[in-house]
Parts: C-alpha cells; structure tokens; sequence
C-alpha cells in the first residue's frame, strides 16, 4: 500500500472529512480488512456515529438481484442509483421499510368503445368535435352503405344544416363530413348537396375546412350530382371565389377534374366584360387563368378537342386583345401579376403557339418603344 496516501487519509485537512481521524478503519491497516458490499463495518468503529451504508443495485439490474445479494433495499437511499428500469418501487407505510413494485398494483378494467355506444348515448357530436374521437369515427365508420350504423352516423350528422354546417367549418368535424362524401350512395350524396346549398357553397368554399369538404364532393359526386353542384356555384360572386386564397383551391380542383363541358360557363364568364382582368391582376386568380389555358389545350387528339379549341380561341382572343393592359399599363400597381399569364401563353407549345406569335407580332413588337 502507498503510505503516502494512507498518511493523506488520516488528517481531515488534506484528505477525505467524512472518515475517522484515527486513521481509515481505526486500526491503521486497510490490507487486513476484506472488501464487502455491506460497509456495516464502520459501525464498529465506537468513534463514529454515522449510519450504516448500503452498495445498492444498478438501475440496469433486475430486482431480484436483491434477493440474490441479501440486500435490502433503503428506503432513504434506494433512488441514488435510479430505479429499476422493470418496476417502480413504492413505499407501504412511511414507517415500514418495505416496498412493492408499481406492476403488482391491480390494473382498472378498460371498457372497450364501440361505434354502436357512441351512436346510443348520443355522443356522435362530442365525438366528432374532437380531435380524438374524429380519428375513432372515421376510422370505425362503416362503409357498407346497407350497414344500420352507416345510416344512423349519417341520418344524426345532417339531420339539420345548422349542425352540417357547424361540422364542416369545424376544425375537427371536417373530417367527418369528407368521410361521409367518400362513401356516400346516389341518395346520400344528394343530401349532401342540399345541405351545402343551404350552408352556402361559396361560403363554404371561402372557409379552410369546410372547402376541404367541397373539394372532396368534386371528386367523389356522380357526375349528375357534381353538375348541380357546379351549377349552384354559377350562381355567386366568381370574381371573388376565383381571387381568394382559399376558395381557390376549389375551382382549380374543378377545373383539373371535372370535364371541360360541366365548367364552359367560367370560361364564358372570363371573356365576359372586364372578368378576365379582374381575375388576371390577383395573385390568385392569375394561376386559375393559366390553368384553364393548359387544360383546354392539352391532348389535341381527343374526341372533346374540337370543342375545347372553340372555348380556347374565344379565351385566347381575349388575352390578346387585352395584351398591353397586360404587360405595360400600370405594371406594378395593378398589373404585376396579369404578366404572367402573357408569359405562359408564350411559353407554350403545340396549339398555343399561333396565340404566341398573334402576341409577340400584335403586342409586343407594335408597342416595344412604349414598353
């Protein structure tokens, strides 16, 4: 042994204050003693009063390690080296030292939800209103149109247009409603389009979950259905549905899935008056513009195409005409984003290119000093 570290440890001044002064064990020799993983020993030590100490086990070990060792847990000291990664020991009595480990409490029963419970104790709208139970509906509804639960979910979510309405702009009940649209018979689906009619389609449109709704119903809806929907659309405000950027998001899912010939009243409706300019010069409106160009251009071999060339060139006439409005007058306050339409239709290929040189000839070199 180095008694260099051994006259270290007998003075409290430059080695460890927390043991004896005599000397590490009070007997001058740290060889003769054994090392044990119970220190009671210091106990014996007359001089010292501290309690005795225990090794505990690490926080990796399992439990019954203790038993193994002898050891018995301290209820003072037992966390210093964590808890055991198995249990979580609780004390009995804060008199007692004894523990018992948190998984031989006795676990509550869990009563399993059911659809069908949900549905009798009238919580269908708690349930869809939240967050939670919106992902337990859509997940447990049936899609068996002849299923009693299908018709009972249904029959209670649009029973009244207050409460369709209040789901479809709801957060969470959007998603309910989109449910009901996907799976929906010929029947539902007309239910359906009467109560978005009296909520307000481009009302509906113009909010961030119900438009979800809307855009869903464009895509699902038998064609027959999806035309009455379009129709009742004809009738609002299109200048405002097309230049918001919500409602937005429903006319280009119309104008990307629907065939030409359910939506040839807004190609009408953009070479009306001054419409085109108006949509042209939004930020919004201007992406709708260039979308309705591509999708009546595109696949010039289809049988539709003859049809769809006619409504290109009243539209493409339109743009010409109004070219310099376009591009030059009032550029940056009115006109910064009608440009862009300009460039698309220069940009394009195939059919569009006849318009590309009626732009670049009419437009753009007449007016090139100007400009």
């Amino acid at each position: 042994m180095n008694d260099s570290w051994f006259h270290r440890s007998n003075g409290t001044s430059s080695g460890s204050s927390s043991i004896g002064t005599q000397g590490l064990f009070g007997n001058g020799s740290f060889d003769a003693m054994p090392f044990n993983t119970d220190f009671s020993f210091f106990v014996n030590n007359k001089n010292n009063n501290k309690p005795s100490v225990k090794l505990l086990p690490l926080s990796n070990r399992r439990t019954s390690s203790l038993a193994n060792n002898n050891l018995t847990p301290d209820s003072g000291s037992f966390f210093f080296n964590g808890t055991s990664s198995e249990d979580t020991f609780f004390p009995l009595d804060r008199g007692q030292n004894a523990f018992v480990a948190s998984s031989e409490f006795a676990k509550p029963a869990r009563t399993e939800i059911t659809l069908q419970n949900v549905v009798v104790k009238e919580q269908l709208i708690n349930f869809a209103m939240d967050r939670h139970g919106v992902k337990f509906l859509e997940i447990h509804y049936p899609t068996d149109a002849n299923n009693d639960l299908h018709r009972a979910v249904f029959e209670k979510l649009t029973e009244s247009m207050i409460l369709f309405g209040r789901l479809c702009k709801n957060s969470n009940g959007n998603f309910i409603i989109q449910k009901l649209v996907e799976f929906a018979t010929l029947d539902e689906q007309k239910v359906l389009l009467q109560r978005m009619v009296e909520c307000g389609l481009a009302d509906m449109c113009k909010d961030k979950f119900a438009c979800r709704v809307v855009q869903i119903a464009v895509q699902k809806f038998d064609r027959s259905v999806v035309t009455d929907l379009i129709k009742a659309l004809h009738s609002s405000d299109l200048v405002d549905i097309c230049t918001d950027q919500t409602s937005i998001h429903a006319m280009q899912r119309i104008v990307r899935h629907l065939p030409v010939d359910i939506w040839t009243f807004f190609v009408e409706f953009l070479y009306s008056g001054d419409n085109l300019m108006a949509v042209c010069r939004d930020k919004y409106g201007c992406r709708l513009v260039q979308q309705v160009i591509d999708r009546l251009s595109e696949n010039s071999k289809a049988p539709c195409f003859n049809a769809r060339l006619q409504l290109l060139h009243t539209l493409m006439s339109c743009v010409v005409r109004n070219c310099y409005r376009f591009v030059v007058r009032n550029c940056y306050r009115s006109n910064e984003f009608a440009n862009y339409v300009v460039q698309y239709a220069i940009k394009s290929s195939g059919i569009m290119e006849m318009y590309r040189d009626m732009i670049i000839d009419k437009c753009l070199l007449r007016n090139l000093l100007s400009m």
